[in-house]
């Protein structure tokens, strides 16, 4: 289903196979509503390695045991063109700049982690 321009719900799901749960959708449209201002403002197509993570799939890879990523509030993205700094920087400035919900923000060596926990923290 489109939830935005350019996300589908199943772009969020665990990569278990699960969907989000329909008590989490609400979270998963806040989370693709900041992800599609940050992939208009690259002007490319912005890839989610991992959004919703189910509580055994999340303890699988490592992740914390009290992650954004449980509640859909949390995406691992990547672009094509654009480096990781690159969208790392973007997303800082459209947070700074107050165009997008602030939150956790990381950069890793091929990806950025951002969420939307609602005050900015830089890892």
């Amino acid at each position: 289903m489109q939830i935005t321009k350019d996300f589908k719900d199943y772009e969020f799901a665990c990569k278990d196979g699960t969907l989000v749960p329909v008590d989490l959708r609400s979270n998963m449209q806040a989370l693709a509503n900041q992800l599609q201002i940050i992939r208009d403002t690259l002007c490319e197509p912005v890839y989610i390695n991992s959004a919703y993570r189910t509580a055994q799939h999340n303890f699988k890879v490592g992740g914390a045991s009290r992650s954004f990523h449980l509640k859909c509030l949390a995406s691992d993205i990547r672009c094509t063109s654009a480096t990781p700094q690159q969208v790392y920087n973007t997303v800082l400035k459209l947070m700074d700049d107050g165009k997008i919900l602030k939150g956790g923000l990381k950069k890793y060596g091929t990806f950025v982690h951002y969420d939307i926990r609602g005050h900015k923290v830089l890892f």
